[in-house]
């Protein structure tokens, strides 16, 4: 496929009720270097429970932006972002979210890189995590474990290798890139993603890995670099039990057709097993280990919710399966 020498290109970003977040975003947006001839609308989808608020603050914006607010009333990431779908007019959607800051040169980034690789589908960016001081002591010890890089969604790479099909190894929603043709072949589960009506999230990498596994193909992009900003809030052991839990009731509910999940007796085990564990890890001061143990025991604690949510489903016949697919981090 060729791709146009200055593509039109949607800029997407889904927000609900956090206005001080999103104009950081963008204020940032302002700032970027945006080549010349390039033709290019930045949409704002806004999935709040009401108010005007981001309505005002898109208004301070459209003198500076070309900027577009649409409201989408059902509440869920996956709806939002379908809805972003639906109105984008460009060849290719860039998403961001609204507690990140683009780099001044992320939009080029993109841009360079559909030029160079007109048959790639999916593009990936740089994630680099910008923590409010001050940081606590067990993050700071363990602030290149793993566990810790995705509890704040960070994601550094040095070289535009070819996207692979891994469930692990996606872009990630702070900051990716698809063509929209593809945007609109394969829609963005309901099921999934940050929602009122459940626990669960991966609605882009579930995406992204549909769209690889159908004969997609995806390139990274290094240059192309977000800030994502983590609060105080987010600093907590309480934030990293939600969060490993979440992601505990993600894998449990995409595994859901595939292998045979643990059994109740089995994660509750797991649990208390683990909870020893971090609590053993604390006491000798070993905090790797200890947000290991933590991450663990809370992905058991997920799992275990799902199961029993699903057995509660399925002593009604009104309420339907659940649907499958890849597991996400």
């Amino acid at each position: 496929m060729k791709v146009a020498q200055s593509p039109f290109v949607t800029v997407a970003v889904c927000t609900r009720d956090r206005p001080d977040q999103l104009r950081a975003l963008l204020d940032s947006v302002c700032d970027l270097d945006i080549p010349s001839g390039v033709e290019w609308e930045l949409l704002v989808i806004d999935n709040g429970t009401g108010g005007g608020a981001s309505s005002k603050l898109i208004g301070t914006f459209a003198g500076s932006l070309p900027i577009r607010l649409v409201r989408e009333p059902v509440g869920g990431l996956s709806h939002a972002r379908n809805r972003a779908v639906e109105e984008a007019r460009g060849e290719y959607i860039c998403w961001v979210d609204d507690d990140t800051i683009v780099d001044r040169g992320w939009l080029k980034a993109y841009l360079t890189a559909f030029r160079r690789h007109p048959e790639a589908s999916v593009f990936g960016g740089r994630i680099e995590a910008r923590l409010e001081e001050p940081v606590p002591r067990w993050i700071r010890a363990s602030r290149d474990a793993w566990q810790v890089k995705c509890m704040f969604a960070e994601l550094d790479f040095a070289t535009a290798a070819p996207i692979l099909m891994d469930r692990d190894h996606t872009p990630w929603g702070a900051n990716y890139a698809i063509r929209r043709i593809e945007q609109k072949r394969f829609g963005y589960d309901p099921d999934l993603g940050l929602s009122p009506d459940h626990n669960r999230s991966g609605e882009e990498s579930d995406l992204i890995y549909r769209l690889l596994a159908s004969g997609g193909s995806g390139r990274w992009v290094p240059e192309a670099l977000v800030h994502h900003l983590i609060p105080q809030s987010r600093l907590t052991r309480s934030y990293a039990r939600s969060y490993f839990t979440r992601a505990g009731e993600t894998s449990a509910f995409l595994e859901a057709r595939g292998a045979v999940p643990p059994g109740r007796a089995a994660l509750i085990l797991g649990i208390a097993l683990h909870r020893l564990l971090y609590l053993a890890a604390n006491m000798v001061g070993h905090s790797r280990l200890s947000v290991r143990f933590l991450a663990r025991g809370s992905e058991y604690r997920g799992r275990l919710n799902h199961a029993k949510a699903r057995m509660s489903r399925s002593a009604s016949p009104l309420v339907p399966s659940s649907r499958s697919g890849p597991a996400s981090c």
